[in-house]
């Protein structure tokens, strides 16, 4: 589900790949971090940072919560599971209204499957939403 660990160190470099994704290196550790967050990443090379995340295939340990403790700045990455849902529930919708003549039980079945389609969606993005939400509390929460 959510199995995510905290890392804090002190940064000893970075490569900027985009505004809200970085590689990280800390002196602590020998794994490369990479931190993926919707608000542009403060840090510079020295600060002490929390980050946490999961341990990917390669060996990279990918971040979605980040605290930069000397400069009081911390950024998370999260999805934004409205718009998604909404517009699969107003297709199944329009799905269940649709069915006009012979084959209008072609277009309830239709709409059934977007219906559980759109639950499956929005218990995906509930999901990583909470776990999301759970690595910002543990860098917020580290010393």
């Amino acid at each position: 589900m959510c199995d995510v660990n905290l890392y804090v160190g002190k940064v000893s470099s970075y490569k900027s790949v985009t505004r809200n994704r970085v590689q990280i290196e800390l002196e602590e550790f020998t794994n490369v971090f990479e931190l993926f967050v919707d608000q542009s990443w403060v840090l510079n090379k020295g600060d002490r940072i929390a980050l946490s995340g999961q341990q990917d295939d390669t060996g990279k340990i990918v971040c979605w919560a980040y605290s930069n403790k000397d400069k009081g700045v911390n950024g998370w990455n999260y999805v934004e599971s409205f718009i998604p849902v909404f517009i699969a529930v107003c297709f199944s919708l329009f799905l269940l209204v649709g069915g006009i003549g012979d084959r209008s039980w072609l277009f309830g079945v239709f709409s059934v499957i977007c219906g559980f389609a759109a639950y499956g969606l929005w218990l995906n993005l509930t999901e990583k939403n909470t776990c999301y939400k759970k690595c910002l509390e543990m860098v917020e929460c580290a010393k």
